[in-house]
């Protein structure tokens, strides 16, 4: 039981250190042909999030 537990810590400890990055556009896709044209422009202050963290587009 104990072991489990210390395995389960340092599991725990070594995914929080592996950091993932996402990144695009958020978009109003006018036309709904689901790909960013010319001229539709990005979106600011999006709120999005990856699960734990949340953070505004550009």
């Amino acid at each position: 039981m104990k072991l489990a537990l210390a395995l389960l810590l340092i599991a725990s400890a070594l995914s929080s250190l592996a950091e993932e990055f996402a990144s695009g556009i958020v978009y109003h896709d006018a036309n709904r042909n689901q790909k960013r044209d010319t001229n539709e422009k990005g979106i600011p202050k999006v709120a999005v999030s990856n699960g734990s963290d949340i953070v505004e587009t550009d």
